[in-house]
């Protein structure tokens, strides 16, 4: 047996083990992309008065919805820039 041999099952075992931490981290992502798009449509639900309580404006949601970016991220950075 060369070294060679002995040192493949590794290489192996890690690339498996990347891939798996790889698709483990893919699926958390999704997850999250799914619970934040749920989030937000929870938000469209509210009231303008509900709304106003927690900083925001009907308008937000509509500015949030159109852009391509994760909406409850937006959202965030305006209650937090009208807070400061």
């Amino acid at each position: 047996m060369s070294t060679l041999e002995l040192g493949a099952p590794s290489i192996r075992a890690v690339s498996r083990g990347a891939i798996v931490r790889r698709a483990v981290g893919l699926i958390e992502l999704l997850y999250k992309l799914w619970a934040n798009r749920q989030a937000f449509d929870h938000l469209c639900e509210f009231s303008d008065i509900e709304l106003q309580d927690i900083g925001l404006k009907r308008d937000d949601l509509l500015v949030a919805k159109t852009l391509g970016r994760n909406p409850t991220r937006f959202l965030g950075d305006i209650v937090k820039g009208r807070t400061q």
